[in-house]
């Protein structure tokens, strides 16, 4: 993955959440809820969970 930089992840997983939302609303054929979550666990999930790890460290270097 490129980068660990907060805002580049963080625009990363916005832009690959919008993907996964306008694929499965495509895909739908109009019979789609439009307020569904997604639940899999799909590639912009793992860039979350690495941008909560890297504001986590940030948080806990800052208290020490």
């Amino acid at each position: 993955m490129k980068g660990t930089d907060f805002k580049t992840l963080m625009w990363v997983y916005a832009s690959e959440r919008m993907a996964q939302r306008k694929n499965y609303i495509k895909s739908g054929g109009g019979r789609v809820n439009y307020n569904r979550k997604l639940h899999k666990p799909y590639r912009c999930e793992r860039v979350l969970d690495k941008l909560l790890r890297i504001d986590a460290r940030g948080f806990i270097a800052s208290i020490k």
